[in-house]
Order: structure tokens, then C-alpha cells, then sequence
């Protein structure tokens, strides 16, 4: 470990060293010649040169009081942050300004600065140059010394320093008239924003008038709230539980000492959030920017927590006022593309997360989202194209490297998707489904050797593994199975059922409604051809041909099912992954609609067929059509007598006493604990809250209904549910919180 201390002398003896680290120049050469005054000059070939970038470290401390030595963390906190709206550099922050690595630079007391570790993360983050520095004496003799280093291939090198000594005490008289002396935050301060100004500006980076200005002035004028930061970023960087609680007292005793510093109140509210108490964090988010309208992180933060809230107009608003403070921060652009995406705006939602990634192409979570988006979209080039950055940037992420090679299997690119799922195995070697997915593609490209090679590799991973064996036995029988394509052909074909089954349901139960209706009104007149029996066995038809499409979409969702506990959805794109647990939902509400069938036929149907003795009529019944059994409903007029007890209908609607072709339906929620939202005929058409019953009006017939907690979710094909809706019907949500 080298510490600044040591580097000292070598810095202002070496005054020469400062030009060998400015931009290079071919000093041998004869001077260039002014350019002509008059010649036009073509911008598009004008280089543009970047702004240094700057790393800031907390300064080393010698001060004599060593509980003062914390100061530097919270001072290297604030030079970071004022130091981003300058134009002439580019400073290397975190969203919490100053970084954990950056604070590991130095000693917790920051009695000794590491200077390899500085430098091995200057390397890591790209920067160009260190700043650094050290205070020494008593406060009101106190030495500050700032350090410029220089990054030339690996070694790191100090180009320029500056020093400057001054008193930071100030008397005040206490209540008892006692005069004392105190550390004042504003000459702390000032002397700090000297040093560091002069510092960049000798060595060739000078900074602009308002940063110096804003590095000048205090975020508070309380130096023990101050101190009270600086320990609130030293115990969190610390890393473990006990030392976060510690954080997490010192962050509200700074708050109680100043409520007006705002960096206090953000990085409170930001250990409070991570502690799992939103509310409170939102409340000292909302304090720091009451204090500092223009304070970028933590609109970003309270944009953050609405959205995990769903207060999604409300998280866009703090998160647009974040942006046109800061255009072009690629975080901020993150954010609206999740808060886009949770108003289910998806293409809002690309352009954002596309904008967060050119901001910066390191961006990962942006990546992450475009090709998940991007492969709904079905654009799996593009998909694949942020995946393999992804595997680039973060080669342990094994999900990524999964989805890789599935986007690229569904662009049609199958000798790519196989090399993927290779590089996937040399990633991580025990894992047999990357050698498994690879032999799939191999045998869909023709490569019989090859697949096999790649089967007996997982076999060897895991022998009692199934798949594997099967696949391979498939391969040596020259009978080869196509892996996650022909898995995925029966998740289409499964899902292609679901319009006739959809159909079939509310055919039977238009026609049962309609039987179960002219049988309590008309008795046994609705055993007669053209009336309640002609329903009825429009109803016993559409049920026939619901069981033969029932039975066969069951047992394709049997057979994903079994897939997905062998762990082959992993082959899946987001798109294809979608569409089979759509599948599998449908399978469910298939079971459900089942049991809903045989409960109003035989409870309800049944019973009053065989009371009114239709099962005794011989005569020739010919099934009704849907048009009929609509233009019956219109015409209807019915007055239902009053009875001590209602017949059991479960989903019949009352009729309306007179012809009606616009109808009232109900939604009842007065059992639920989430508000709902209703999508009409994919139209939104309200929301429901918890123990509201409402009403809304519509034309008779076939509708398309949703009910679900979010519009996006209705997008979902299998959350829509075909419905011919009578005046009277309703809908009462069963749906716990």
C-alpha cells in the first residue's frame, strides 16, 4: 500500500512530469502552421475531443482530532456531485455519488489512501485522471493538499498538486454567554473548493465559474451534520447488517441536526428503501428535493418508488422533471421506460430503453429489456444482438446466455444458437442443458456427429437425466427430435385451439341459458321443437365439440407441462415463453369451464327438463342457431312471478320485461381486495374498486370481456374471455388481493 504521504515530495519536485502526461504531441516536429482564416471548415471532420474523465477519492486525513478524519468522505461526496453539470469533465459517479469502491480506496477513518487500488479502479472504470488529496493539523491550523494522478497504461503517475493552510474555527457565544470555538461548514468548504480549483486549473483543467461558485457553498451550515454524513457513507460501505443499522441512525441523526441538507435526507431515504420502508423513503425523497428542486437522484428514486407502487403517471412526472434537468442520463431514460412499460406503452417503452442504452452502451438492465421487448416483438435479430453485449458484459448472467441462444434458434439461425449454447457450456461447465439445447440445434442443421458428441457431454454430467438419454437414443435410431422446435409446434398447436374452445363455451352457454329460462317461464311449452329444447341442443352440440378440443388441448398441455419440469422452456424466447403459459393457463380455466358446464346441467338444467317431463316428448327437435336464439331474446317479454325461493341459475341472466337491444350489465366486487380494471370489446371502459358494484351498458350479444388489475394483462389473449351478455347479467369477482 502506497499512501499520498509518501508521494508527496515527489510530486512538487517533479514539476516536469506534468507535460509528459498532457495529450501527446510530437514535440521533434516543426510547429503546424496557423490555419487559413478564409478556408471553410468541414465540422463533420472537426474531432471532437472528450472531456477528461475524473475519478474523485476520498482525501487521506492526518488531522490531529481523528474522529474529524470521516469529513472527507461527505466532501469527496459533494466535489463528485457539483462536478457533474460541468461541461469541461466527465466525472465517474454512482447513483449514490460516491461508489463503494471508491470509498474502499481509503482507510474507514481515512487515515491512508491505497493508491494501487485507486488506481486498478481507474483502469476498471475508465478514467483518465485521479483526483486525490490529504488534510493535516489541528483545525484551526489546517494543511489541505490536493493531487492530480494520471493514468498511462497501467501506471499511475501524480502530474500536478496544490496546497493551502487557513483556520477552519469560528467563535460563536453559546446561551450561557460562553464564547467557544466550532468548525465552520462554509470555511471547510471554501478552503476545499480553493485547493481543488487550483489543482485542476494547473493542471490543465479548469473548471467553470459556477462549479467553483457551487463547490463553494455549503449544503449545510452545521459541520456536525456534515460529520454526521461522512459517517453515514463510511458505516454503509462497510458492507454488513450491523454497520447498515449503524448507517441507518447516523443518516437520522444528520437529518434531525440539518433537515435542510439535502444529501442527508436523499441518502436516508435511500437506506430506508433499502430496508423494505418505501413510505418512509418516499417522505425524506420528497424533503431533499423540497430543499434542492433540481436534486436528479431523487426524483429519479421517487420515480422509481411509484412505479413499484403502479403510481405510474405520478412516477412519470418525477421522472420527466429528472430528465430535463439531466437529458442525458442514461438511468433516467431507464426509468421511463419502466414507468412506460408498466402504463403497458411499449413502444414508449423501447424508445426509452433504447435511448438509455446509446447514453450508455454498458447499460445492462436497458439491454435486458430491449431484448426481452424486442423478442415479443418478434424482432429476434435485434433481440439476440443485445443478448450477446449482455453475455459480453456480465458473462456469468446464465439466463442471458440461455436467451441468447433461443433468440438466435428463432431468427433462423441455428448454427449460431448452437455455437451460443457452446460458449454457454464453456461458461458454466456443470450444467448439462447448455450441451443438451446444443445437440437439439445440431441435429435440426444436419450435424448428427456433432449433436450426439454434445448429448454424451451432458450425459456425462447427469446419467440419470432423461431428457438427455432420450434424446440421444432418438439420434442413434435416426428418428431426431428438433428439441425446442418441436416442443414449441405443440405449444402453437395448443394454443391455436383456444378460439374454437372459446366459441364452443359460449355457444353452450347462450343455448343452456336460454333452455333454463323458457323452462321456468313457459314449463313444458319449451319442450317443443323451436323453443327451450332447440337451445338445448344447440348447447348438447357446441359441448360435444368442446370435449373432442378439450381432450386434445389437455393432453398437449400435459405433454409442455412435463417440459417445463425438465427444464426445456429454457429454450424458449420471451414471446414463445409467453405463449406457453398461456397455454397452460387456458388449461386451467378449461378445467374450470368443464366443471361449470356439468354443474348448470345437472343442478339446474337437468331438473327442470325432467320436471316439466320433456324427456317424454317424442317429437322432432332441430337444434337453434345463435341468430335465433338472439332474435328470441329481443322480442322477449316476460314478467317473472315472485317466489319464496329463486331458482338456482348460477350464470342465467334475469330478462328484461321489455325488448331490449341495449342491455345493463353488473360487475360486483364487493368480495374483492384489488381494483380492477374493465376492458370491453378491448376497449377500456372503467375500474372497479374493492366493495363497489357497478353498473354498465352495452349493446345485446357476444362481447369480449376482461377484468384484470392491469390494462397491459389484458392484452394476454387467455385473460379474455367470450361472453353474450342479457340485460341483468353479472359478474361478481372472486379475486383476493
Amino acid at each position: 500500500m502506497r499512501s499520498l504521504k509518501t508521494l508527496s515530495v515527489l510530486i512538487f519536485s517533479l514539476p516536469a512530469l506534468i507535460g509528459c502526461f498532457q495529450p501527446s504531441e510530437n514535440h521533434e516536429s516543426e510547429p503546424p502552421a496557423p490555419p487559413d482564416q478564409n478556408e471553410p471548415v468541414d465540422s463533420a471532420n472537426v474531432a471532437i475531443t472528450p472531456p477528461p474523465r475524473l475519478l474523485i477519492i476520498p482525501f487521506e486525513s492526518g488531522l490531529a482530532a481523528k474522529s474529524n478524519g470521516v469529513f472527507t468522505f461527505g466532501l469527496a461526496a459533494m466535489l463528485a456531485e457539483r462536478l457533474e453539470s460541468d461541461s469541461r469533465v466527465s466525472v465517474l459517479n454512482g447513483p449514490l455519488v460516491l461508489t463503494r469502491e471508491q470509498a474502499r480506496t481509503v482507510l474507514p477513518d481515512g487515515t491512508e489512501l491505497d493508491l494501487t487500488t485507486a488506481r486498478d479502479l481507474a483502469l476498471e472504470k475508465g478514467a483518465t485522471h485521479i483526483l486525490a488529496g490529504r488534510f493535516s493539523g489541528q483545525v484551526w491550523d489546517l494543511e489541505m493538499e490536493a493531487v492530480i494522478y494520471g493514468l498511462s497504461s497501467d501506471t499511475i503517475v501524480p502530474l500536478n498538486g496544490s496546497r493551502i493552510k487557513g483556520d477552519l474555527t469560528t467563535t460563536i457565544k453559546t446561551r450561557r454567554g460562553r464564547t467557544v470555538r466550532i468548525i465552520s461548514a462554509a470555511k471547510l468548504q471554501d478552503l476545499f473548493a480553493t485547493v481543488v480549483a487550483q489543482t485542476l486549473s494547473d493542471s490543465g483543467l479548469p473548471l467553470e465559474t459556477a462549479t467553483i461558485e457551487a463547490i463553494r457553498t455549503p449544503s449545510t451550515h452545521d459541520a456536525y451534520a456534515l460529520l454526521l454524513l461522512s459517517r453515514t457513507y463510511v458505516r454503509m460501505f462497510r458492507g454488513n447488517s450491523l454497520n447498515m443499522t449503524a448507517a441507518l441512525e447516523a443518516a437520522a441523526h444528520a437529518v434531525s441536526v440539518d433537515p435542510n441538507q439535502s444529501e442527508a435526507q436523499r441518502l436516508y431515504g435511500h437506506l430506508l428503501y433499502t430496508a423494505g420502508n418505501r413510505r418512509a423513503a418516499r417522505a425524506h425523497f420528497e424533503m431533499a428535493i423540497k430543499n434542492r428542486p433540481d436534486d436528479v437522484r431523487s426524483l429519479v428514486r421517487l420515480g422509481v418508488i411509484e412505479t413499484e407502487e403502479r403510481n405510474n403517471i405520478t412516477a412519470r412526472g418525477y421522472l420527466e422533471r429528472a430528465a430535463k434537468l439531466r437529458p442525458r442520463d442514461a438511468e433516467i431514460a431507464y426509468w421511463l421506460g419502466k414507468a412506460a412499460l408498466a402504463m403497458a406503452d411499449r413502444s414508449i417503452a423501447i424508445t426509452e430503453f433504447e435511448r438509455a442504452r446509446n447514453l450508455n452502451q454498458e447499460h445492462i438492465e436497458s439491454r435486458r429489456e430491449l431484448a426481452r421487448l424486442y423478442a415479443l416483438d418478434r424482432r429476434y435479430d435485434s433481440a439476440a444482438a443485445e443478448l450477446q453485449r449482455v453475455v459480453e458484459l456480465a458473462p456469468h448472467d446464465r439466463t442471458a446466455h440461455l436467451q441468447l441462444g433461443a433468440c438466435l434458434r428463432a431468427a433462423g439461425r441455428g448454427l449460431d444458437a448452437a455455437r451460443a449454447y457452446a460458449h454457454g457450456a464453456n461458461q458454466f461447465p456443470n450444467d448439462p442443458l447448455f450441451l443438451k439445447f446444443e445437440g437439439d440445434l445440431l441435429i435440426f442443421s444436419g450435424r448428427l456427429e456433432e449433436a450426439q458428441r454434445a448429448y454424451r457431454a451432458a450425459r456425462r454430467l447427469n446419467v440419470f437425466d432423461r431428457r438427455v438419454s432420450r434424446a440421444l437414443g432418438k439420434s442413434i435410431m435416426a428418428a431426431p427430435q428438433l428439441g425446442a422446435v418441436e416442443l414449441l409446434r405443440a405449444v402453437r398447436q395448443a394454443a391455436s385451439l383456444r378460439a374454437e374452445l372459446e366459441q364452443n363455451r359460449s355457444v353452450y352457454f347462450l343455448g343452456m341459458n336460454d333452455a333454463i329460462l323458457d323452462l321456468i317461464q313457459n314449463g313444458s311449452a319449451a319442450c317443443l321443437d323451436g323453443h327451450g329444447a332447440s337451445s338445448a341442443l344447440l348447447a348438447v352440440q357446441a359441448r360435444e365439440r368442446f370435449d373432442v378440443v378439450r381432450r386434445e388441448q389437455l393432453a398437449l398441455a400435459r405433454q409442455i407441462s412435463l417440459a417445463r419440469n425438465f427444464g426445456e422452456w429454457e429454450a424458449f424466447t420471451p414471446d414463445e415463453l409467453q405463449l406457453a403459459e398461456a397455454v397452460l393457463s387456458q388449461a386451467v380455466a378449461i378445467r374450470q369451464d368443464t366443471t361449470e358446464m356439468n354443474s348448470q346441467y345437472r343442478r339446474t338444467f337437468l331438473p327442470l327438463f325432467i320436471r316439466n317431463d320433456c324427456h317424454e316428448y317424442d317429437g322432432p327437435i332441430e337444434a337453434a342457431t345463435v341468430a335465433s336464439i338472439l332474435t328470441r331474446h329481443h322480442n322477449r317479454q316476460v314478467s317473472l312471478p315472485p317466489v319464496a325461493r329463486p331458482p338456482l341459475l348460477p350464470i342465467a341472466p334475469d330478462v328484461p320485461p321489455e325488448p331490449a337491444l341495449t342491455i345493463t350489465f353488473h360487475i360486483d366486487n364487493t368480495d374483492g381486495l384489488a381494483t380492477m380494471v374493465i376492458v370491453l370489446d378491448e376497449q377500456t371502459i372503467g375500474l372497479i374498486a374493492p366493495g363497489e358494484n357497478l353498473h354498465f351498458t352495452t349493446t345485446i350479444g357476444p362481447h369480449d370481456l376482461c377484468i384484470e388489475r392491469n390494462s397491459e394483462a389484458c392484452l394476454l389473449p387467455e385473460n379474455t374471455r367470450r361472453l353474450y351478455l342479457h340485460d341483468g347479467w353479472t359478474m361478481r369477482i372472486r379475486q383476493r388481493g
